[in-house]
């Protein structure tokens, strides 16, 4: 599902009552989702000074007790076993960080802000194939680019969310 929604803002209140970091009467969760957050991936220094501080080894911990192969995950997410973590595109690190995701939970909210079309639309065949093979649920939040337009997904359904204007005379 993608929620078409107005403003970063929204978006953010949003993820907070889907996510169930805040409460509201009207609003009954019966599973919370996860937000896939898109910050940069921790290494230490001792594993940068080991020489681990490559994608694979990253995959390797992140995925440990998964029954998919660090090769699929690394192919999934167009990267290469030797790559630097601190190197990585946004596009390739949003990918990445989206599998961890589905690896711990099986409800995901997502975003596409920042990633180029293409890659926008690679993230969302990857959650929509995850999703079918493992179930669960994912949600894509879809926020205006800076000019106002938006990447609109192949979701099974597109739903337009407006703030309410309170402003309103």
């Amino acid at each position: 599902m993608s929620l078409l929604v107005e403003s970063l803002e929204f978006e953010l209140i949003l993820k907070d009552y889907l996510t169930g970091k805040k409460q509201n009467p009207n609003v009954e969760l019966l599973k919370s989702f996860v937000f896939v957050e898109h910050t940069s991936f921790k290494v230490t220094l001792i594993d940068r000074l080991l020489g681990r501080d490559l994608v694979r080894h990253l995959v390797q911990k992140e995925f440990k007790d998964s029954n998919q192969t660090v090769e699929s995950i690394m192919e999934k997410a167009q990267v290469s076993a030797d790559w630097r973590i601190r190197g990585l595109a946004g596009n390739p690190r949003r990918i990445l960080a989206t599998l961890m995701a589905l690896e711990h939970s099986s409800c995901i909210i997502y975003d596409v802000t920042g990633m180029d079309p293409l890659g926008a639309e690679r993230l969302h065949q990857i959650v929509q194939e995850e999703i079918k093979t493992r179930g669960g649920a994912a949600i894509e939040m879809n926020v205006p680019t800076f000019n106002g337009k938006r990447f609109l997904p192949k979701a099974d359904k597109l739903v337009e969310i407006k703030m309410p204007n309170h402003n309103k005379v």
